[in-house]
């Protein structure tokens, strides 16, 4: 089984040429160390879902928009022994407890399972991952 770092096509370009998974920098802590995220959940992790504003509201997009409006959605895989997980993983990232608890409150609000999550510190070259690609919810999930 294989722990996926999930995006969308118009990143996934970005990825591929750059060769480099590149950490999420936005809201953490200025001690924080920069993660990428994977996740075990093998259809697709919830909290990847993207922000989308329509008339001026703002709200998490649905995996169908995802699809429709982010170029498909693409998966990175890499071997769950490569990567940090829980209690390991925020000490790694030095995530405080407070944080970290946010962290999980809010994943669980949306329906994702936080003792699933992963995550690499610092970039991680893409060379030797999986590469897969999803275009419609009635497809499955192939090599891209």
């Amino acid at each position: 089984m294989k722990a996926w770092h999930y995006t969308t096509g118009h990143k996934a370009e970005q990825i591929v040429a750059s060769g480099m998974l590149m950490p999420a920098t936005a809201h953490i802590g200025a001690t924080e160390e920069p993660v990428v995220w994977f996740s075990l959940d093998q259809y697709f992790e919830l909290t990847a879902r993207k922000a989308v504003v329509m008339n001026g509201i703002v709200r998490t997009a649905s995996l169908e928009e995802m699809i429709d409006h982010g170029g498909g959605l693409f998966r990175f895989g890499a071997a769950p022994r490569a990567l940090l997980c829980g209690e390991a993983l925020a000490r790694k990232a030095r995530i405080n407890r407070a944080t970290w608890a946010s962290l999980k409150r809010v994943g669980r609000s949306q329906g994702a399972d936080p003792s699933l999550w992963f995550g690499h510190i610092g970039a991680m070259p893409i060379d030797g991952l999986a590469f897969e690609r999803l275009d419609s919810l009635d497809s499955t999930w192939r090599r891209a």
